[in-house]
């Protein structure tokens, strides 16, 4: 583990290959990780890979309406990916 406030790559040649569905949901307003981060995780991840920018949201969904949004599409988004109900 890196030690607090050190930047952590998770691009290496580990980070892009697990072979599952990726989603990243990030807010353009997040001041704790910047979008350049999920951009990059984005760019090296292989499909099926989705990226959702959240506008408005801040790192922690503090605000219900944005927690609320976030549930209904992650829901929405791993629906495919789920197997269905025995």
């Amino acid at each position: 583990m890196a030690p607090r406030g050190e930047r952590v790559t998770f691009t290496g040649s580990s980070g892009h290959s697990l072979g599952l569905p990726l989603l990243l949901l990030h807010s353009p307003q997040d001041t704790v990780v910047g979008i350049d981060n999920a951009a990059e995780i984005y760019t090296a991840a292989r499909h099926p890979k989705s990226f959702i920018s959240l506008d408005g949201a801040d790192h922690l969904l503090t605000h219900p309406r944005h927690a609320e949004r976030v549930a209904q599409l992650i829901t929405a988004w791993a629906d495919p990916y789920l197997p269905d109900p025995a």
